[in-house]
């Protein structure tokens, strides 16, 4: 029995506000933020980056990724740049460092995907920062079956 209801949204061919199914974005308000996800192009697209030593001297991410957070937010809610937090979503904790920016949105969160890889053959010193994929809900689209990384909604917690 397939229910063409349920895909009627995602199969719209004129594009429009409302995401497919699932919509976890429309929870209310005990999870105000989006948890996002980016990777900076000098990482690429592999975890084991976090072992290249080149790579590791580069900027200000060589040693931990941040919690991206927007600095008006951060002000707001008296939270200092590199202060500790933690972020909750409906399947997990994790804790890091903040980093106010003007580059995010006050209503999202960023965690890049790069660091705190787990594979069991990295040393320890590749597994540092903060794991996103601990945290991140499993939302794949309907048509496609790609993973949406951008819909689970969080929450800021401090200390």
């Amino acid at each position: 029995d397939f229910d063409l209801k349920q895909y009627e949204l995602s199969l719209s061919p004129l594009p429009n506000k409302q995401h497919a199914h699932p919509t976890p974005h429309l929870r209310g308000d005990s999870y105000p933020f989006y948890l996002i996800t980016f990777k900076h192009m000098h990482r690429n697209q592999s975890g084991n980056t976090s072992t290249n030593p080149i790579l590791n001297s580069l900027g200000n991410d060589a040693d931990e990724n941040s919690i991206l957070l927007n600095r008006q937010v951060g002000i707001e809610r008296k939270i200092k740049d590199r202060q500790w937090v933690e972020i909750e979503t409906p399947v997990g904790k994790l804790k890091g460092r903040v980093q106010l920016t003007e580059t995010i949105r006050p209503d999202t969160i960023g965690i890049s995907y790069h660091y705190g890889q787990q594979s069991t053959g990295l040393p320890e010193y590749a597994k540092k920062g903060i794991w996103i994929n601990s945290i991140l809900e499993s939302h794949p689209d309907v048509v496609s079956g790609m993973e949406s990384f951008n819909d689970t909604k969080c929450r800021l917690i401090t200390a």
